[in-house]
């Protein structure tokens, strides 16, 4: 066991982070806490790392503007970054973390400084939500390069598999929650820490071992670690908005709709009625098919179709 930290030591390392965790576990606020410790740490830092780059280029005939000292963490919902000055990090969204585009003349191309720090929360809804045969190959190309750009990503989610395996891929870090965060005292502190427990996974490193093993190369490596990450300022969850979501239950919203159900009567009619609105629904002895409600096609087994035709169940 050991600590993920992020001190004056310590910046966050330039990884393609994966946050896993049930709902409610605190993915999000980890996340949350680690760009705040790493922009009170090292804001100025990454600035002036990114500018001496940049003023590097014009020497040689660039034309680059200067950042103007503005800080480069970016996120898919606000993240209050510094209290007392009110500073949040900069907009990003799914579609928008991709190289510059620069084929369509008529569309600005994006570009994000070098060591820029970015977080996607709920990436797996993103991901569900998104034609990936119109993913762009510049986001492809953002995820396959992004260490040569110092950039770290930083995505949380519940489902993996919601993500295209492309992307997928290039994950250089897991991060899966094992507890709900909590608050802990330290005996020498005034405030309470809170803390996040989690196991650091390779996936990169997994499936390599698991490629030599398959050539008959058994290895004794460390692919995942139990580690725990603490943080100590001002209350975490008022840093972000813990029900951004909730715009999408106020849309258009008037007024509610309240159905009672209907008086159930154990006569001839009122038993047809309800078995009709009621019905046991298995695919015909004809079907090939049948459609689910979220549209994906299954194929009965033969076995199911022979119970459905003798009028068996197991």
């Amino acid at each position: 066991m050991s600590d993920f930290v992020i001190d004056k030591k310590n910046m966050l390392p330039v990884e393609f982070i994966l946050f896993k965790a049930q709902q409610g576990w605190g993915k999000t606020s980890a996340a949350t806490a680690m760009l705040r410790l790493d922009y009170k740490y090292h804001a100025q830092k990454r600035t002036a790392a990114a500018q001496r780059y940049y003023d590097g280029l014009n020497r040689l005939g660039h034309n680059i503007k200067s950042l103007d000292g503005n800080h480069i963490y970016y996120s898919s919902t606000p993240i209050l970054l510094n209290k007392k000055d009110q500073i949040y990090t900069h907009d990003i969204d799914f579609l928008k973390l991709t190289l510059p585009d620069t084929s369509d003349p008529n569309v600005a191309a994006r570009y994000y400084p070098k060591g820029s720090v970015f977080f996607i929360t709920e990436a797996d809804t993103s991901g569900h939500c998104h034609n990936w045969k119109k993913l762009s190959k510049f986001a492809l190309f953002l995820y396959k390069f992004f260490r040569q750009n110092n950039y770290t990503i930083i995505f949380d989610l519940q489902d993996s598999t919601g993500l295209i395996g492309r992307i997928f891929n290039f994950v250089t870090l897991e991060l899966i929650l094992l507890e709900k965060t909590k608050l802990v005292k330290r005996f020498f502190l005034f405030k309470k820490l809170r803390m996040w427990h989690w196991v650091a996974v390779s996936p990169q490193l997994i499936k390599s071992v698991a490629e030599l093993k398959r050539l008959g190369v058994n290895l004794r490596v460390k692919v995942a670690e139990g580690q725990k990450f603490y943080y100590r300022g001002y209350d975490i969850f008022k840093c972000f908005n813990t029900n951004y979501a909730e715009a999408y239950f106020l849309d258009g919203l008037t007024e509610f709709t309240f159905e009672e159900y209907p008086k159930f009567m154990y006569t001839p009619s009122g038993i047809s009625q309800y078995v009709k609105s009621h019905p046991l629904v298995l695919p015909d002895d004809e079907e090939d098919t049948k459609k689910t409600h979220c549209g994906a096609k299954i194929k009965p087994t033969n076995e199911a179709k022979r119970s459905v035709a003798h009028g068996t169940t197991n």
